[in-house]
């Protein structure tokens, strides 16, 4: 399993359940509620940022780390890497050892159960050799979900660029010509971010 589709099935809520193991912040008796998943982070240090999770009547906030195994920690370093100091959840398939943060305390981990059909998919995906790798699972979705799917696609990437859009024209304090050419930039090219 690549770390790529824990990813993609974390951010998505994709997981069937969560499995906290034992922790001195976790009160006994008392299961951690993920209230969001955190953003994915496409920069160096934690795979994800803004992760939400309460425990009891308490919410924290913190980076979250996703391994297929608990020990990918330490076989990536980071448990050395000041970057991950402030992980507040591991989240793990397989819980196959201790780990801890550079001050020596473990972050709380969770195992992730996943769907075996889901798991499947992935690895298909993942040996698939042509491009998209989808291609041959979308063509075998009905017609009516294939549509709907697109759709949604549609709107979803629509409301970023309005969105985009909205951002610019209030940083250029409603600079129409600013925000053209930004765009105009931007996708013919330029270094216009």
């Amino acid at each position: 399993m690549q770390e790529m589709w824990l990813h993609q099935i974390w951010g998505n809520r994709l997981y069937e359940s969560l499995t906290f193991e034992p922790h001195p912040c976790i009160p006994e008796g008392v299961t951690p509620i993920v209230i969001d998943p955190g953003r994915y982070n496409t920069n160096g240090g934690p795979d994800f940022s803004n992760l939400k999770l309460r425990i009891g009547p308490l919410t924290w906030a913190g980076n979250g780390e996703i391994h297929c195994q608990a020990t990918d920690w330490l076989r990536h370093g980071h448990q050395l890497d000041p970057a991950y100091n402030n992980v507040l959840l591991h989240i793990v398939l397989q819980d196959d050892g201790p780990i801890s943060l550079q001050a020596g305390t473990p972050p709380i981990t969770c195992r992730m159960q996943i769907n075996p059909d889901l798991l499947a998919i992935a690895q298909q995906l993942t040996e698939a050799p042509q491009i998209p790798r989808c291609g041959e699972a979308c063509s075998q979705l009905p017609e009516r979900v294939q549509a709907d799917w697109f759709a949604q696609l549609t709107r979803e990437r629509l409301e970023r660029k309005c969105q985009q859009i909205e951002t610019a024209m209030s940083f250029f304090k409603g600079d129409l010509a600013a925000v053209t050419h930004l765009f105009l930039m931007r996708y013919l090219g330029g270094q216009g971010e």
